[in-house]
């Protein structure tokens, strides 16, 4: 009868769990933000690190995240948190469930991290637990979540801005070298489309060397000028297909979609920017490749226009 008794309670309070979202404390940030806090790169000489939480068991029951006892954030089911840290040792902690959890991480400069925040059933608010995830993983889970909105100091908070708020890296100055690596209109694809400026595609992948003749690079940023490209809100990509990739000496750097915020069909040119980790670039020749996402069976890739490419980076003091 007792065992009776806490499995009835346990699928009650899971229950209530699921459906009372009014009781969520956490509110999910603009899309626009979270795509460019999921692509960010750590600040020099910095750690970024992720606490993510897809799991939705025990959903509005938020959970206090802190490192050495400071405040990252606060998550429940979905959501994920970040901070930006000087490297070192950190206890991670996670307090206001059933019980807490600890992880201890030693976080190098330039490198990111994944911890997973795992909740299981328990009897109120769910057991939970953290753990460090690999490289893989750990992109993965944290695009089944979203940012939240409660977040403690440790943020870059340059980040945290509307895209017509994001600054730019000034194209010259002191410190700032500009690459031009593309200056008139490529035709992504492999369809024939008569309304663009090149109608004949020019491939299904871009590619071009360019030299940096320094290594003492502090950031680097890359913009380019994009139109048709399908963006992550688009049918076709959210099953999987026509996810557009970049890569800096075959390290893959981003998926340019997420950086998209108008829909296929439309020629408007977007302007977007790229935080381009520095540990993938390399004195001396690099190369950039773009290539056109495609269907599983490669019979069909998206179709679009890159007009412009520019790398800009900045050296160091």
């Amino acid at each position: 009868m007792k065992k009776i008794c806490i499995f009835v309670t346990t699928v009650l309070t899971y229950s209530i769990a699921v459906g009372c979202t009014a009781m969520l404390n956490v509110n999910q940030m603009p899309e626009n933000i979270d795509t460019k806090i999921k692509n960010m790169q750590p600040p020099a000489g910095k750690s970024l690190v992720y606490v993510m939480r897809p799991t939705f068991f025990g959903r509005p029951f938020d959970g206090n995240i802190t490192a050495n006892d400071d405040y990252i954030g606060t998550t429940e089911g979905g959501i994920y948190v970040y901070a930006v840290l000087t490297p070192g040792d950190y206890k991670f902690k996670v307090s206001g469930q059933d019980n807490e959890s600890e992880i201890v991480v030693n976080v190098e400069k330039d490198k990111i991290y994944y911890i997973y925040q795992s909740v299981y059933p328990g009897i109120l608010k769910g057991f939970t637990k953290l753990y460090l995830m690999n490289n893989d993983e750990g992109r993965k889970s944290l695009q089944e979540c979203k940012l939240g909105d409660k977040l403690g100091k440790n943020t870059d908070s340059s980040k945290i801005k509307s895209t017509t708020e994001m600054e730019k890296l000034p194209s010259s100055g002191s410190g700032i070298a500009t690459v031009n690596l593309l200056n008139s209109t490529y035709h992504m694809g492999d369809n024939n489309i008569s309304k663009y400026e090149n109608p004949i595609p020019d491939g299904t992948e871009f590619k071009k060397t360019f030299l940096i003749p320094t290594d003492n690079v502090s950031e680097a940023f890359l913009y380019i000028s994009v139109s048709d490209m399908v963006s992550n809100k688009h049918k076709e990509f959210v099953k999987g297909r026509y996810k557009s990739r970049l890569y800096i000496n075959d390290n893959e750097v981003a998926v340019i979609n997420n950086f998209i915020e108008g829909t296929e069909d439309k020629l408007t040119v977007e302007e977007i920017r790229i935080d381009i980790p520095r540990s993938v670039l390399k004195t001396g020749n690099n190369q950039i490749k773009i290539v056109a996402g495609y269907r599983p069976d490669k019979n069909n890739y998206d179709d679009f226009q890159i007009h412009k490419i520019e790398l800009r980076y900045k050296k160091q003091d």
